[in-house]
């Protein structure tokens, strides 16, 4: 497009902003944005369960749900290999209960009624009992109604593994609603040592509230000798951070060893 009309295009468009066709263009680019960004919680269609079917399917993985719910990511990973096992993680002990009922009887998922953050202790939690998915240890813009303070308890990665003889991570999977860096830090003798393999965490608008961008998880990845890609529908984008991609659009990333 001749860049003359181009500037007149970005000129009108300007000058129309409150007008009724100025919010339809911006609703309307809005909607195509995020979907190019892959705005989209479903896990069956916004890549997740393509990459567990990269999986292999026969080998005894070692594999982490930190920020489990009621288990529906856990049980998909089983679905997909029997011999995996799965330690998965859920602090809230309301929500806790249906992650227990969900796994019942299968002897290869762990569950563990905490959290996982950068030192053990106790910390007060955000639990949204009408909107479950939002708890969090910060105070979530999606969490509308009544809130409860619930203390629940949190272990470090690093000890996680030692109590537990877990010498390695095949696949580390972390949707904590703004505290995925305070998980990572968890893990620091298990990064250092190169002893997980992949990483799948979350990011979106609560990276505000923890003070860590998507820029400092490419830094810590980076310096410890991963590649980190954007998952889409059937592959990860391994082209480096750029400030556009800084855009808090919820979305997740995937993290490999070099």
């Amino acid at each position: 497009m001749p860049r003359e009309i181009k500037k007149s295009i970005y000129h009108w468009i300007t000058n129309h902003r409150k007008t009724r066709i100025g919010k339809l263009l911006y609703s309307f680019s809005s909607t195509i944005n995020e979907a190019l960004e892959n705005k989209n919680n479903d896990f069956n269609t916004n890549g997740e369960k393509w990459l567990i079917d990269s999986l292999d399917a026969n080998q005894p993985l070692i594999v982490f749900d930190v920020g489990a719910n009621i288990g529906d990511w856990t049980k998909l990973v089983h679905h997909k290999n029997k011999y995996a096992q799965i330690h998965s993680f859920e602090p809230i002990p309301a929500i806790y209960e249906r992650l227990a009922q969900n796994t019942q009887g299968i002897e290869e998922i762990k569950i563990n009624n905490l959290a996982l953050g950068e030192f053990s202790g106790v910390l007060e939690m955000n639990y949204y009992p009408q909107n479950p998915i939002f708890s969090s240890f910060y105070n979530h813009p999606l969490g509308k109604n009544k809130k409860n303070l619930t203390r629940v308890e949190v272990m470090t990665g690093d000890k996680y593994c030692e109590l537990n003889q877990i010498e390695f991570i095949d696949f580390l999977k972390i949707d904590v609603e703004g505290f995925e860096s305070k998980v990572l830090f968890g893990f620091e003798r298990m990064f250092s040592e190169k002893r997980i393999k992949m990483i799948q965490f979350e990011y979106g608008d609560l990276v505000l509230k923890s003070n860590f961008l998507l820029r400092d998880f490419y830094g810590f990845f980076e310096s410890r000798n991963y590649k980190v890609g954007k998952l889409y529908p059937g592959y990860v984008d391994f082209d480096g951070y750029s400030c556009k991609k800084e855009n808090f659009i919820p979305s997740n990333f995937v993290c490999l060893i070099n």
